[in-house]
């Protein structure tokens, strides 16, 4: 339904659909009921449908004029793998794939590593399209190799996480909390605040630039371009 009720826009077009069909309560459509293995957890069950749910979606809107011509994005808010260590901190809550798939542009090929965000969406769609006007964005293309190094932020229980290069940086917003090599300590057992106080400096410092300059221009009413 959803691919056919596209081609009834006027291209080009934007639409998006929020899935919650991986999410609690773990419940599959009526229908679908008995037809997926459950596995050892709920969500299991719900992971196969959304598989089938994409499969279907793509095999029909690949007979649609616009199909080569459309930058699919595909993602998640945060992960659900309660069933693997790793991704119960405050690293691996967040770490989800972001899928980019241009069936129509042999350039969007490979796998980046790099630190990417949700944030990102916006701007690297816009730079994909070769956008040229002004905006205001939190995140980067992550398309131009020129923008250097990116970073990740964000507030969880009263508090923020920072992700730049190697580091996450946990803190209140006033001061520095822990510091954690992310790549190599996964499990986030190892402080390295008193170790490494010149990185904590540095990275403190523009987690407090970010707080400062989104609350500015949300107070001052300067969240667009002008």
């Amino acid at each position: 339904f959803f691919d056919k009720k596209l081609s009834s826009f006027q291209q080009p077009f934007f639409s998006t659909i929020f899935s919650v069909s991986s999410h609690h309560p773990f419940k599959v459509p009526k229908q679908y009921e008995g037809v997926f293995e459950k596995g050892p957890l709920p969500v299991f069950e719900c992971i196969s449908y959304t598989d089938m749910a994409l499969r279907k979606f793509f095999n029909s809107a690949k007979t649609q004029p616009w199909f080569n011509n459309t930058l699919f994005i595909i993602s998640a808010d945060h992960a659900t793998a309660i069933y693997h260590q790793e991704y119960q901190n405050a690293w691996g809550e967040y770490a989800i794939p972001i899928l980019l798939y241009a069936p129509g542009d042999d350039r969007m090929k490979g796998v980046s590593n790099e630190i990417i965000q949700q944030i990102d969406i916006m701007p690297t769609v816009l730079g994909y399209l070769n956008y040229n006007k002004p905006f205001l964005a939190y995140g980067n293309n992550v398309l131009d190799s020129t923008k250097g190094e990116h970073h990740f932020a964000y507030q969880y229980s009263g508090g923020y996480r920072w992700f730049q290069g190697d580091y996450l940086l946990m803190s209140d917003g006033q001061k520095p909390g822990n510091l954690y090599n992310w790549k190599t300590d996964r499990f986030l057992q190892t402080n390295l605040a008193q170790q490494k106080p010149d990185t904590l400096a540095l990275i403190d410092k523009r987690l407090k630039a970010f707080i400062q300059q989104y609350n500015n221009r949300l107070i001052d009413n300067q969240l667009t371009a002008r």
